[in-house]
C-alpha cells in the first residue's frame, strides 16, 4: 500500500524560500531540498532521509516549527523510514509532520499527513487506526481535491488496501474499481499508482478465487512498473511477487519460483538484504518449494524471512506470527515437534494479543496448534483447541462453510482415535454435508482455478478421511452414513467443472435465462458473505442474510431444475433411503472408491495405502448395506494393468494362436482381477442378477462383464450388468422430460479436410452461418493430439444401422459423413432423441509427475472427439472457427436433454481421468452432464465388422422392447453364442469393448 508522496511540494517550497527567506538562507534550503529530492531518485535512501532532516531542522529555524514546508520536509523524510522498513522511526516522523499540519489547519495538508500516517499504522499492524485514518483522508481529499481527483483516487485505494486485509473484500473491490477509473485517465502522469491499484485488486480477486480475473490485472501491472522503472526497480519487484503467487495458486510453480528469485534479487541489490518486502517473497518461495517437493530447500528462506520480520516490524507484528506458523509447519512435517511447538505457541500468543482470543486469524492459529497436538498424540489438548477454534468460526462464518468442516472433520478423526465411533459418524456425515452444500451453493460460482484447488486438495482428502471411518469402525452407522457420502462424493468435480457450461447453455432459453441470472446472482452474494468474516457490528445481520439468501438459492435452484429439465438430484444431497427406493427389486448398487485410508491410531503417520473398498447397497426393504474391502489399490491396479494389456492386444494373439486357444490365454489374464475385485462381491449379492456398478480409477477401464466366473462363464452370461457415475443417478430428475428430435449419425470424418472444405461444408449446411473469422485465420501449429488415421469402416456402420434407429425412432435420422461430419454440426444438436457418433475418442493422460496447467487441470478439457479438419494446423481466429477436436467441455454445453441413447463407437471413448477418487471424468460422464440418459461407450477398437453387427443387434433388440442395458446384453450374448458355434470360442476382444451408462 503506497501513500501520497507530493512532489510539487517540495517544488513550491523551494521556490517560496527562494524569494521569502535570506539570501544565504534560501541558498542552503534550496540545495538541500534540491540534493534530498536527487538522492531518492537515485535510490540511495539513508543519504535522502539524513538530508531531509537537515533540510526540516533548518526550515524549523527560518519558519517554525508549525510551517507546512517545515511538515513536508519531515513528510518526506517518514515516507523514506517507511520504504525502508524502519517503521518505528516512520511512525514517529510521519506523527510529526501530521500534527504540524494539524496546527496549520489546512485540509488538503492534513489530508495528506493523514495518509502517510496510516499507511505506516498498517505495515505496524494497526489495522484499526490505519482504517480510522484512511477514512478520514479519502473525506479530505475528497473534499479539498474533488471526488474524481487522483489524490482522492490514491486514498480510495489505500484505504481498500486496509479493508481487504481486514476482510471486506467486497468494499475493497469496490473502492479499488472506482480509483482505476481515475487513475486509467491520468495514466501519463500515474502509471506507478495505476499498477499498484491494478495489482492489489488483483490480489482481492486472488482472495475470492476469482483468478481468472486476477492474473490480466496482476500482469499488466508488472509490465507498467517496468515501463515506468525499468526492469530491475524495487516497484517491479514488489509487483512481480503478487504475479508470482497467483501463478502459485493456478499450479505454475516453476514460474512463480522464477519470479520470487527475481523479486528477491532485485530487492537486495536496491534496498539491501534486510528489507522487510524480502520476507514476503521469502515466504512465498519456501511454500512453493514445498509444493514442488524440495521441502528441505523451504527452511532457509523461512528462517530468514522470520528474523527480516522481527528485526524490521518487532517481535509481535501478526506478520511475525504468520512466519512462525509456517516455520512450525514445516517443523511438524519434518518431525521436529519441539521446533513446531515453540513457534506455534509463539505465533498464537502474537495473535491473542494483537486482536484478542476471538479473532479468526486466531482460529486458525488454535488449528494448526491443535494438528501438531495430535502429532504429538496429546489428544484431549488438540480436543480442546479445535472446539475453541470451532466456536469462533462458528461466530464468523456461516454454518456450513469449509472451514467448519474442516474442524469436523479433525473432530470425527479424535473420536475415532478414542473408540468413539458413533460421535465420529456424527461429526464426518456434518462435515459431508456441509461440503456438499458448500459445493453447490459457493463453490459452482468461483473459477475453475479455484475449484480444482479446493476439489483435489480439501474436498478429496477430507471425504477419504470419513470414509477410512466406515472402513475401520466396519460399524453398521458408519456403513449406512458412508455410503451416502459416497453417493454425494462421486462425480462432484466434474459436475462443478461442468456448471458454467450448463448455465451458459440455458441461459440461452429466455424462459430460463431470467431464473438463471437470479439463481447466478444470489450464489455470488452467498460466496461474498459466506467466504470473508466481519468484525462488524453487522455481523448479526450479514449472518441473516446469509440465512434469506440460502432459503432463495434452494427454491430458485429447484425452479431451475424444473423449467431447464436438469436433474435435480445434481443439485441436493440425495440421501441413502432415496437412492434405495430407486433400485429394482432383483439389483444390487456397488459402489466402488479408491480410499486413502486414514490411521485413526498413529496420528504421525496418517494414512495407509490405498485400498479399494466397494459399498453394496440393496433396494429398500430389510437388507443391510454392506462393506467389502477388496484389497490394496497397489494389487489390484497391477490386475487392471494386466489385463488391459491382454485385451487390447488380443487381435495379434487370436490370428496368431486361433481365437480357442487366445481366449484361454485371456482367460489366465483375467482370473487375478476377477478373483480381487468380483469374487469378494459375489459372496454378498445373494440372488441378484442386476448389478448397477459405480466403479472408481483403473476399474472404469476393464469391461467387469468380460471377468470369468468360476463356472466357466462370462459375468455378462450371469448378470445384467449396468454402469452409473454415482448411485444417485438412478435417482429421477424433477424437471419435464423433452421430447426428443430426430436421430443423429456421425461417421467416418474426413480428418485431413482443409480449412476451405469446412468452410464450403459449414455455408451448405448453414446458410445463415458467418465465416468472416475463417478467412482471417492464421496457422498457429498442430495440435498435441498428433495425426488421426480415417475411418473408413464406420460409415458402413452407420448406414447398416440407420434403418434400425429410424425404425425404432419413428422418424427419419441424418447421417453427417466426410467432411460434413463437421464440430459445428454437434454443437447445433437440440436434443435428438439418439445419437451416434462413429469416430476417434481420446483422453490426454498426464504423467504422473506432471503438474497439469490451468487447463489441464480440468479433465473435461482433456478427453474428447475428432471430427473433420483435426489433423489440420490449430487455427487462431474468431470465436465461431471450430478446430475439428470436440472436448468433453464443449460436449456439456450442447443440448442433449431429450436425448435417450448416445452410442459412441468408436476407440476409447470409455476412458477418462482415472486418477483414484473421482472415478472417470471422461466422455461418458460429459455426454450425462449434457443431459444423456444413456451412454454406450467403447473401451477399444474392435474391427468394422463385428462392431456393425453388434450395433445391429443392440438396435433390433431395443426395437423390439428392451431397454438399453438389457439390449447391449443380449446383443453381447447372440454374439458370444455365434461365434463359439462357429469358432468353438468367443474371445471378448470382439464383443465386451461396448459399456453402457446411465439409466
Amino acid at each position: 500500500m503506497s501513500a501520497i508522496i507530493l512532489r510539487s511540494l517540495v517544488v513550491t517550497a523551494l521556490i517560496a524560500l527562494a524569494s521569502t527567506a535570506g539570501a544565504q538562507d534560501a541558498a542552503e534550503v534550496g540545495r538541500l531540498v534540491t540534493l534530498a529530492s536527487q538522492l531518492e531518485k537515485q535510490e540511495r535512501f539513508e543519504e535522502a532521509i539524513a538530508t531531509y532532516n537537515r533540510t526540516a531542522e533548518l526550515c524549523t529555524q527560518i519558519f517554525g516549527l508549525n510551517h507546512k514546508y517545515t511538515g513536508t520536509m519531515y513528510g518526506s523524510s517518514g515516507n523514506l523510514y517507511r520504504r525502508l522498513g524502519r517503521y518505528p522511526e516512520a511512525e514517529k516522523t510521519l506523527q510529526k509532520s501530521l500534527d504540524i499540519f494539524e496546527a496549520l489547519g489546512d485540509p488538503f495538508l492534513v489530508a495528506e499527513g493523514v495518509n502517510n500516517l496510516a499507511a505506516v499504522k498498517y505495515e505496524l499492524g494497526k489495522y484499526p487506526d490505519a482504517l480510522a485514518l484512511h477514512r478520514r483522508s479519502v473525506k479530505l481529499f475528497e473534499t479539498t481535491s474533488g471526488e474524481g481527483s487522483v489524490a482522492a483516487a490514491v486514498g480510495r485505494s489505500n484505504l481498500a488496501g486496509v479493508l481487504h486485509q481486514l476482510g471486506h473484500s467486497t468494499e475493497a473491490a469496490s473502492l479499488y474499481r472506482k480509483s482505476l477509473k481515475t487513475l486509467e485517465a491520468n495514466q501519463d502522469t500515474q502509471r506507478k499508482r495505476l499498477a499498484d491499484t491494478l495489482s492489489n485488486l488483483a490480489n482481492v480477486y486472488l482472495a475470492e478465487g476469482d483468478l481468472a480475473r486476477a492474473e490480466p490485472l496482476s500482469k499488466h501491472a508488472v509490465e507498467l512498473k517496468e515501463a515506468e522503472f525499468g526492469p530491475d526497480h524495487f516497484e517491479v519487484a514488489y509487483t512481480l511477487n503478487n504475479l508470482a503467487t497467483l501463478h502459485g495458486h493456478m499450479g505454475q510453480y516453476a514460474r512463480a519460483d522464477e519470479e520470487l528469485q527475481r523479486s528477491i534479487r532485485i530487492i537486495e541489490s536496491t534496498l539491501g538484504p534486510n528489507h522487510v518486502e524480502i520476507a514476503r517473497s521469502l515466504t512465498n518461495l519456501a511454500r512453493i518449494r514445498i509444493v514442488m517437493d524440495k521441502a528441505p530447500e523451504a527452511e532457509t528462506p523461512y528462517l530468514r524471512a522470520l528474523k527480516i520480520r522481527e528485526s524490521t516490524l518487532g517481535g509481535d507484528h501478526p506478520d511475525v506470527a504468520t512466519s512462525l506458523e509456517h516455520l512450525g509447519s514445516y517443523y511438524m512435517i519434518a518431525g521436529r515437534y519441539d521446533e513446531a511447538e515453540a513457534a506455534a505457541l509463539r505465533g498464537l500468543q502474537i495473535r491473542e494479543k494483537k486482536f484478542g482470543e476471538n479473532h479468526l486469524s486466531v482460529s486458525f492459529s488454535l488449528t494448526n496448534l491443535a494438528q501438531l497436538r495430535l502429532r504429538q498424540n496429546r489428544i484431549p489438548d488438540a480436543l480442546e483447541l479445535l472446539q475453541k477454534a470451532r466456536a469462533i468460526r462458528e461466530s464468523k462464518f456461516a454454518a456450513d462453510h469449509p472451514d467448519i468442516a474442516a474442524i469436523d472433520m479433525w473432530l470425527g478423526w479424535i473420536s475415532m482415535h478414542e473408540k468413539k465411533s458413533d460421535q465420529g459418524v456424527a461429526d464426518f456425515d456434518k462435515s459431508r454435508r456441509s461440503i456438499r452444500h458448500y459445493v453447490e451453493q459457493t463453490l459452482s460460482v468461483l473459477t475453475e482455478p479455484e475449484q480444482i484447488v479446493f476439489l483435489k486438495e480439501i474436498d478429496q482428502p477430507q471425504l477419504h478421511t470419513a470414509l477410512s471411518a466406515a472402513v475401520v469402525s466396519k460399524q453398521q452407522s458408519g456403513i449406512d452414513a458412508s455410503a451416502g457420502w459416497v453417493l454425494n462424493g462421486k462425480g462432484i468435480a466434474q459436475q462443478v467443472l461442468a456448471e458454467r457450461a450448463l448455465v451458459n447453455r440455458d441461459a440461452k432459453n429466455p424462459t430460463v435465462a431470467a431464473i438463471l441470472e437470479s439463481l447466478v446472482a444470489i450464489r455470488k452474494q452467498l460466496a461474498s458473505l459466506s467466504l470473508v468474516s466481519t468484525e462488524s457490528a453487522d455481523e448479526k445481520a450479514r449472518r441473516k442474510k446469509i440465512q434469506d439468501l440460502t432459503a432463495r438459492e434452494a427454491e430458485t435452484a429447484h425452479l431451475v431444475n424444473e423449467v431447464a429439465g436438469r436433474s435435480a438430484s445434481r443439485s441436493e444431497y440425495v440421501e441413502l433411503d432415496r437412492v434405495r427406493r430407486n433400485i429394482a427389486d432383483d439389483a444390487m448398487l456397488v459402489e466402488i472408491v479408491k480410499v486413502q485410508v486414514s490411521d485413526f491410531v498413529d496420528p504421525a503417520r496418517r494414512k495407509f495405502p490405498e485400498r479399494y473398498i466397494a459399498w453394496i447397497i440393496p433396494p429398500a426393504g430389510d437388507q443391510k448395506v454392506q462393506l467389502v474391502d477388496l484389497g490394496t489399490a497397489e494389487s489390484i491396479d497391477a490386475a487392471i494393468i494386466t489385463a488391459r494389456e491382454k485385451l487390447t492386444g488380443s487381435l495379434e494373439q487370436i490370428r496368431d494362436q486361433g481365437e480357442p486357444d487366445a481366449e484361454a490365454e485371456l482367460k489366465k489374464g483375467l482370473q487375478p482381477l476377477a478373483k480381487l475385485v468380483f469374487e469378494p462381491l459375489l459372496a454378498v449379492l445373494g440372488d441378484s442378477q442386476k448389478l448397477y456398478i459405480s466403479p472408481d480409477a483403473g476399474l472404469w477401464l476393464v469391461p467387469w462383464g468380460a471377468l470369468p466366473l468360476a463356472n466357466g462363464k462370462y459375468a455378462v452370461e450371469q448378470f445384467d450388468i449396468r454402469y452409473v457415475i454415482s448411485g444417485r443417478d438412478l435417482v429421477p430428475g424433477s424437471g419435464a422430460a423433452a421430447a426428443g428430435t430426430r436421430p443423429i449419425l456421425m461417421a467416418d470424418p474426413n480428418y485431413d479436410a482443409t480449412p476451405k472444405e469446412i468452410q464450403t461444408a459449414t455455408l451448405q449446411l448453414f446458410k445463415n452461418r458467418s465465416t468472416a473469422g475463417n478467412q482471417q485465420a492464421t496457422p498457429a501449429g498442430k495440435n498435441r493430439l498428433g495425426t488421426a488415421p480415417r475411418l473408413p469402416g464406420t460409415k458402413s456402420e452407420a448406414k447398416a444401422i440407420q434403418p434400425k434407429i429410424e425404425s425404432l425412432a419413428n422418424t427419419e435420422a441424418y447421417l453427417y459423413t466426410d467432411q460434413w461430419a463437421l464440430e459445428a454440426v454437434f454443437k447445433s444438436l437440440r436434443q435428438p432423441q439418439i445419437l451416434v457418433i462413429s469416430t476417434h475418442g481420446f483422453f490426454r493422460e498426464l504423467a504422473a509427475e506432471e503438474a497439469p496447467s490451468a487447463a489441464d487441470a480440468n479433465p473435461l478439457l482433456r478427453c474428447g472427439l475428432l471430427l473433420a479438419g483435426c489433423n489440420q494446423p490449430v487455427q487462431v481466429a474468431s470465436e465461431d472457427d471450430e478446430d475439428g477436436i470436440l472436448t468433453g467441455l464443449e460436449i456439456v454445453a450442447t443440448d442433449l436433454r431429450g436425448t435417450d441413447l448416445v452410442v459412441l463407437s468408436a476407440c476409447e471413448t470409455g476412458l477418462g481421468e482415472v486418477r483414484g477418487g473421482e472415478g472417470v471424468a471422461g466422455l461418458r460422464q460429459a455426454f450425462q452432464l449434457a443431459g444423456a440418459k444413456s451412454v454406450v461407450a467403447t473401451l477399444w477398437q474392435i474391427p468394422d465388422r463385428e462392431t456393425a453387427r453388434l450395433m445391429t443387434e443392440f438396435f433390433t433388440q431395443l426395437a423390439e422392447g428392451s431397454d438399453r442395458s438389457a439390449a447391449l446384453r443380449q446383443a453381447q450374448l447372440k454374439i458370444i453364442s455365434s461365434r463359439r458355434e462357429r469358432n468353438e470360442a468367443a474371445h471378448p476382444f470382439f464383443w465386451a469393448a461396448f459399456t453402457i451408462t446411465g439409466q
